[in-house]
């Protein structure tokens, strides 16, 4: 969560508490506000390292299965969480599952969250568009997208590994989710707030560079390289 600052607060306070080590910084600087002695850092959430029993995981994905009338009891599972938008890089978690329909065909990729308008010239008819041609939602696919809703958790419990595809994103707090299931997760260096030094120890987070040019053979350039998610994610420990 995030406070507005204006001077008057600053002005005020006598001390003033941020979650964002960087966010805030250019106002502060505005109002001539000495972030170095009169401020402080409180993490948003622990980074807590978890399992989920296998009766849970299990009943997980049989539901899921159910769900997406995919048998998924002995798949990979990549997932993805969040708002559809171009923000969360919905469309390159799309291209990581194109990827691994040939290279790695037991790699499920299954992405929970509202969001999809298809009168939306910016990403959403395109978006549209690109789950047609992919063949998104098909029984013998393996790109599976799923409305925001009481499944949230069983996915999360199901599960091996979270792609966070975004361009942009902070601390989402589905990594939280993700990382105290057992699950490992990859994302894009300098696109997220897991990628700062603070979480640089957690040996569940991988970071993979973000792609700064159209990839030349498909979408196999943009997607993350990494044996725990992604293209052919390693199973749960």
């Amino acid at each position: 969560m995030e406070v507005p600052v204006h001077g008057g607060l600053c002005g005020s306070a006598d001390l003033l508490l941020r979650t964002c080590p960087r966010q805030l910084a250019g106002r502060l600087a505005d109002v001539d506000f000495d972030t170095a002695t009169d401020s402080t850092i409180i993490p948003q959430h622990p980074l807590i390292d978890g399992q989920v029993t296998e009766r849970r995981r299990v009943e997980a994905r049989r539901r899921i299965s159910a769900a997406l009338g995919r048998d998924l009891a002995d798949a990979r599972i990549v997932c993805g969480a969040g708002h559809v938008q171009w923000r969360k890089g919905t469309d390159i978690f799309v291209q990581a599952a194109q990827i691994c329909a040939d290279a790695d065909p037991d790699t499920v990729f299954v992405w929970i969250g509202d969001g999809r308008n298809h009168q939306d010239m910016g990403f959403g008819v395109w978006f549209d568009y690109h789950l047609r041609q992919v063949g998104a939602n098909r029984p013998d696919g393996n790109l599976f997208m799923l409305p925001a809703g009481p499944l949230y958790l069983d996915v999360m419990d199901a599960a091996d590994s979270m792609f966070l595809s975004s361009r942009l994103d902070p601390l989402p707090n589905v990594v939280f989710d993700a990382v105290r299931r057992g699950q490992t997760m990859v994302c894009f260096d300098g696109a997220t707030g897991f990628a700062d030094d603070r979480y640089r120890g957690s040996d569940r987070i991988t970071r993979t560079p973000m792609p700064t040019r159209p990839p030349r053979s498909g979408p196999a350039g943009a997607a993350p390289q990494d044996g725990n998610a992604g293209p052919g994610p390693a199973r749960r420990r």
